[in-house]
């Protein structure tokens, strides 16, 4: 089997599990003759990678404050047209490659020696696909040169296919959430709204809407908090449920949390596409959303005892039951729910499982300690 047939099955058998290509290049890179293979984002201002966490290790260490100007790859690579091969060799002498921070901080210190690759746009962005090896494999030929020139269509084509793959996994899966009447909205690697469920669309009002395709809220430290979104989706760094956001609104409407989930496993995670999934949730209407951890602590500022309680008493709890659950006298537990009476601005408990139904929070586990 040829070197280009071999890279061609293992990506061939990888596009239709998207979550195993970084490690699929890879290998497709190895059957080439090569050490590392990964994707690079054209805009070296803001470095993203995708690639095996072997390569991820050491570009995410040499890129974290960006990449130096004076590297002859980021003055040469993006002034060339998408799909033309490149090399060390077409863009800087062996004298000028060995002078820069690239070659210094980077190939020698991780043993890297040479390098190929070209552009290629996947829907509104642009990527590097980036070969490098180590020393010992020798300078790059013509030949290998030529084999890249033919294998560049099919990872091209590898990575559309991923891409739409992943697109409509996302598309399905917004539907799965429409269908059960959830508020759900889908946002881009840069904040922009791309998709959003009806259940959504209803909240859309003056207070909380969207305004140049970005989410907007009139409260000034919620319109931050949304604002903000991009930065953990860009830099990979948000968690399921992390982060949950409450949309102030003016009395006496009650606010909504929103929770955001990363857009995770679907493969090829930084492209161009939906990054975050958010969960809105609220408490004056019918619309059920899923679990929010903590919700009752960030819309209404309960303590974690009179969260707990707030759950108990959706239980049906009575006040005896609960103080026998906590440990403590029932006097104590009687000025707790008047605390979250208060905050909730209920005067039933009745009213407090309305709340937490709404929020689907189960109630906590007993803790021992009353504030």
């Amino acid at each position: 089997m040829t070197p280009i047939a071999a890279a061609q099955l293992i990506l061939d058998e990888a596009v239709f599990e998207p979550e195993t290509l970084p490690d699929a290049f890879a290998k497709a890179g190895r059957e080439l003759g090569f050490d590392h293979f990964c994707l690079v984002h054209a805009n070296l201002e803001d470095p993203t990678f995708i690639g095996a966490d072997s390569a991820l290790v050491f570009l995410n260490e040499y890129a974290k404050d960006g990449w130096l100007a004076g590297d002859y790859r980021a003055n040469f690579v993006n002034q060339v047209p998408n799909g033309t091969l490149f090399s060390d060799e077409t863009m800087t002498d062996a004298e000028g490659r060995k002078a820069t921070a690239i070659y210094n901080e980077l190939y020698v210190k991780h043993g890297i020696e040479s390098f190929a690759g070209w552009r290629h746009s996947i829907s509104d962005q642009t990527w590097i696909f980036s070969l490098a090896r180590s020393a010992d494999k020798g300078p790059i030929t013509n030949v290998e040169m030529e084999t890249l020139g033919r294998f560049r269509s099919i990872a091209n084509r590898t990575a559309r296919l991923a891409y739409t793959l992943r697109q409509a996994r996302l598309d399905g899966a917004l539907e799965g959430l429409a269908l059960k009447g959830s508020a759900a909205i889908l946002l881009s690697v840069t904040g922009r709204v791309m998709a959003a469920t009806p259940a959504a669309e209803r909240l859309f009002d003056a207070e909380f809407n969207v305004r140049q395709s970005m989410l907007w809220a009139n409260h000034p430290n919620s319109r931050s908090a949304l604002a903000a979104l991009a930065v953990p989706a860009r830099n990979g760094a948000l968690t399921p449920g992390s982060s949950s956001i409450v949309i102030h609104r003016r009395s006496p409407r009650r606010p909504l949390l929103a929770t955001p989930h990363p857009v995770r496993g679907l493969g090829l995670d930084a492209l161009t596409g939906a990054q975050t999934l958010l969960i809105v949730t609220s408490v004056d209407d019918d619309a059920h959303s899923g679990p929010v951890t903590n919700g009752l602590k960030l819309l209404f500022n309960l303590s974690p005892a009179e969260s707990e309680i707030a759950g108990l008493l959706a239980n049906g709890l009575t006040l005896q039951d609960i103080a026998d659950a906590r440990g403590v006298g029932r006097e104590t537990v009687r000025a707790q729910i008047k605390r979250v009476f208060d905050k909730l601005d209920v005067r039933r408990q009745s009213d407090v499982v309305r709340i937490v139904e709404r929020l689907r929070l189960p109630a906590a586990a007993p803790e021992t300690d009353v504030p």
